[in-house]
């Protein structure tokens, strides 16, 4: 059933697009609204849409660039 792949890897595609956006956002928003700097732990902290959304595609799709603009799996490429 390739459309039910297929469907599935737009979807996850989607999520990890939505991860990366999100952190993009509350990058955005911390610097626009923050007054001082956040901790290391609020950094860190910024960064978990992006690792929920790329860990989720590579956990179905297998190993995929964090960076979702990237399409080739890293896999395809060894």
């Amino acid at each position: 059933m390739t459309t039910n792949e297929g469907f599935r890897e737009r979807l996850l595609f989607l999520i990890h697009w939505i991860g990366f956006l999100t952190t993009g956002w509350i990058i955005y928003w911390i610097l626009q609204e923050a007054t001082e700097w956040p901790n290391l732990l609020g950094i860190f902290t910024t960064f978990i849409p992006l690792v929920l959304g790329w860990l989720v595609r590579s956990l179905n799709e297998g190993y995929v660039s964090p960076l979702p603009w990237i399409k080739k799996k890293m896999r395809d490429q060894q």
